[in-house]
């Protein structure tokens, strides 16, 4: 309960900054798909303006039980999962109008006991201009781990539309600057 308001605040507080500095706020719930349910995380971001695509950044919260250094037993238990939240950034580098694809970073600390940092490569499909579906491929604890995330964005179409206009402006000027020096 005190993780769901904490979770709020930090999105009330967002909100606002979206309204004043013009940011775009997105949030996350994602998941890795297996029969446990101690693999769940959220995640709050602010969309910024790339010069080829979007770059977010925001906080994240998970449990996650492959951070547990302890023994698990059969039994399925949420407590037996690590907290591990912390600050994370994804740069976008590929995209079309409804699909992007780029690499995520997170840091951060689980159980407070320890820092880790993992890399991603991530893809979103945008169902509409708010909603997206995602999946996303990491190491942790030098096992493969796949993710599915549902992400909703809280600006709406025109900036992304505006974005996507100028992302398509910067890749036809790189493509003509590189084609004259051929």
């Amino acid at each position: 309960m005190k993780t769901l308001k904490t979770m709020l605040a930090i999105t009330i507080l967002t909100a606002i900054t979206n309204n004043i500095f013009g940011q775009d706020l997105k949030l996350s719930v994602y998941s890795k798909p297996n029969r446990e349910l101690s693999n769940m995380g959220t995640s709050i971001g602010l969309l910024l303006l790339g010069t080829i695509g979007d770059i977010e950044v925001g906080a994240f919260y998970e449990k996650n039980n492959q951070f547990n250094t302890q023994k698990v037993n059969t039994d399925i238990n949420i407590q037996n999962s690590a907290n591990y939240s912390g600050i994370y950034s994804t740069i976008y580098l590929l995209g079309t109008k409804n699909l992007v694809a780029g690499i995520n970073m997170r840091a951060g600390m689980v159980n407070t006991d320890r820092v880790v940092i993992t890399f991603a490569a991530v893809t979103e499909y945008y169902i509409n201009h708010n909603i997206s579906v995602g999946a996303a491929a990491r190491f942790i604890s030098k096992t493969p781990v796949i993710e599915a995330k549902l992400s909703l964005n809280l600006a709406g179409s025109k900036r992304r539309t505006q974005r996507q206009k100028k992302y398509a402006e910067n890749k036809n000027f790189y493509r003509t600057l590189r084609t004259s020096r051929n």
